[in-house]
């Protein structure tokens, strides 16, 4: 299944941000990767980086993603600004205090599967 080619954008932005949650969930320090070059995993890399980017616009309020497939890092970046008024982007590494509010996205994303 293609991220780029859903037809509902609800729904597109409801599994981006969820895998941004989720992302946001897992810190993984020391890895200073952007993006796996080459092959099927780089076409996976670059398919989502375009989603992430579609989706979160470098001047508004973004994520921060971290992307593992098989033990190794596809995809790692910031998009968007960490504070708007600030004009600070995110950067991969940000730490997020969120609290408990990734429940709520891990619910609706299981919902999604199940449906």
């Amino acid at each position: 299944m293609s991220l780029t080619r859903q037809t509902d954008p609800s729904l597109r932005r409801i599994v981006l941000v969820t895998l941004a949650a989720i992302a946001l969930s897992a810190s993984v320090p020391g890895i200073a990767t952007q993006t796996t070059p080459g092959g099927e995993r780089g076409a996976l890399a670059a398919e989502l980086d375009a989603a992430f980017a579609a989706a979160y616009p470098a001047d508004g309020p973004g994520a921060a993603v971290l992307v593992e497939k098989g033990g190794e890092v596809i995809l790692r970046r910031g998009y968007g600004m960490a504070h708007l008024e600030l004009g600070v982007p995110i950067a991969p590494d940000m730490v997020f205090r969120l609290g408990s509010i990734t429940k709520q996205f891990t619910a609706a994303a299981i919902l999604l599967l199940v449906e």
